[in-house]
């Protein structure tokens, strides 16, 4: 079957749904075989839940896996019904995530706890979806409060990797050699120069942060010994233990939550929601900036759109296993790691969501096979060093491109450090504070003014599309209905 083709410019074919767009493998886009490696290999950061599942639960190992394996699988979600990212965690959450539920004294009360935390995640995200208000949200923020938000995050990502006792610990070389090579085949530019020169060397940098963590892992095992030699195991993930997951380890099992658990996670879900907010803005740069690179198609992220599939995945782990890392917009690592690769031109990548599907399909297929699991389970916390890494890298130099002016760099630097040294919550109430208290120059503020206005009209304008297709289908199926009738 021949894979439809776009006009240049344009947006790549699909089925529309609404506020959706589907598109299908062999279809609509090729399959990437550089995703499809990488996919595999970076299973390894989805298990870096297995560490804080067994420390809030008590859950075995094996139980654990197939919770990777249901998270992972609802990945697919996004670039099939047309988000163009590869989704993730709520990563910088997790810690506060972890030490809230730790409050509670027994494993019930954490299950509902997590339980009703991940309801109403679902509740604000698909709330400001529906609603639209989450396109709204998006375009209103102010420039400077964009970049120190993806400044923070990425300060975040740094510091949970080094600080004592971070990440990082037990396996800091092998570490450091893993995320030092992910800089040279993913950011580097002397190496990009070098590679078009040599076959080998392009296969390599295509694989994105995969050689290196290769190489890391076998060094880790024969030089450093930071990492155990794997011990592998043949077989599928074991999904005969779902029955006993849901029976002990979630809220049909152990009993839903009451009123007093719902008020005491209101707080906790609203500081999840505001550093999720960062993500939503990141994803929104990182395609703006792709169509810079790329001028043949056109990348539409609609932050609705992704409100309203975080929200679903919130609420189908809270029911079925109750997920510490929360279900959030966008695993960085992977997002951009396919668009830097997508960005080196149509010959690598004909279009963005070959690279996303496959990406996603692969990871969630190596959490159905033992052997994937097994071979990672040493190295998993490297591959998720790595990946905090590669994320860090690309708040860096997105957020750099939103701050302009001089006040503007001065207050977004100031509300990135307060968000990663003290919390969501006190980072956004910075910059709302220095917006007041400083403000913008006459120049800037006109600027900003008119960028506001101009996202504001897109997200509004996508959202006029997505009613407009809805109602013609409507109206085709009723008079379909009525020419039925009348026959």
């Amino acid at each position: 079957m021949a894979i439809k083709k776009r006009e240049y410019g344009e947006e790549q074919p699909g089925i529309p749904l609404g506020i959706f767009k589907i598109r299908i493998p062999f279809v609509h886009f090729r399959l990437e075989l550089p995703e499809i490696i990488q996919g595999f290999f970076m299973v390894t950061v989805g298990m870096g839940a297995i560490a804080n599942q067994q420390e809030l639960f008590g859950i075995d190992y094996d139980m654990c896996v197939i919770c990777v394996s249901l998270n992972s699988f609802m990945y697919i979600m996004h670039p099939f019904f047309g988000d163009p990212i590869y989704p993730g965690w709520i990563t910088p959450a997790m810690p506060l995530v972890v030490a809230w539920a730790l409050q509670f004294p027994t494993v019930n009360e954490r299950i509902q706890a997590i339980g009703a935390l991940q309801y109403e995640m679902a509740f604000l995200f698909l709330f400001l979806g529906i609603t639209g208000l989450g396109g709204e949200v998006v375009s209103r923020i102010p420039k400077f409060m964009k970049g120190g938000i993806v400044l923070g995050s990425g300060f975040s990502a740094v510091s949970s990797v080094f600080k004592t006792g971070g990440k990082m610990a037990g396996y800091e070389i092998t570490a450091l050699i893993s995320i030092a090579l992910a800089y040279l085949t993913i950011n580097s530019k002397w190496f990009e120069k070098v590679a078009k020169r040599n076959a080998f060397l392009t296969w390599f940098r295509k694989l994105g942060m995969v050689p290196g963590f290769l190489i890391a892992y076998a060094l880790g095992v024969l030089v450093t010994h930071e990492v155990v030699a794997p011990v592998i195991q043949w077989g599928i993930s074991p999904y005969h233990y779902w029955p006993e997951v849901i029976q002990n380890y979630s809220m049909i099992g152990v009993g839903f939550a009451g009123a007093y658990m719902y008020i005491n996670a209101l707080p906790m879900a609203l500081t999840a929601y505001i550093i999720a907010y960062g993500d939503f803005v990141t994803a929104k740069e990182l395609s703006i900036k792709a169509q810079e690179n790329r001028g043949d198609e056109k990348i539409i992220f609609n932050a609705n759109r992704c409100h309203i599939l975080c929200g679903c995945r919130n609420a189908i782990l809270g029911t079925l296993c109750p997920y510490c890392p929360l279900s959030g917009p966008m695993y960085g690592g992977g997002t951009f790691s396919c668009y830097e690769r997508y960005k080196t031109g149509p010959e690598a990548m004909p279009s963005i969501w070959g690279g996303l599907f496959s990406f996603t399909l692969c990871t969630t297929l190596a959490t159905v096979f033992k052997p994937t699991i097994t071979f990672f389970k040493p190295i998993y916390m490297v591959g998720l060093c790595t990946t905090y890494m590669v994320q860090a890298f690309g708040c860096g130099y997105v957020s750099m491109g939103l701050l302009d002016s001089d006040e503007e760099k001065a207050m977004g630097f100031i509300t990135a450090a307060v968000l990663a040294l003290k919390g969501a919550a006190w980072g956004l109430a910075t910059g709302f504070i220095l917006y007041f208290l400083v403000g913008y120059s006459k120049d800037t503020r006109e600027r900003c003014k008119a960028e506001t206005a101009a996202e504001l009209a897109t997200a509004r304008q996508i959202q006029a599309d997505a009613k407009a297709e809805s109602a013609a289908r409507k109206a085709a199926r009723q008079a379909k209905k009525a020419a039925v009738v009348s026959k």
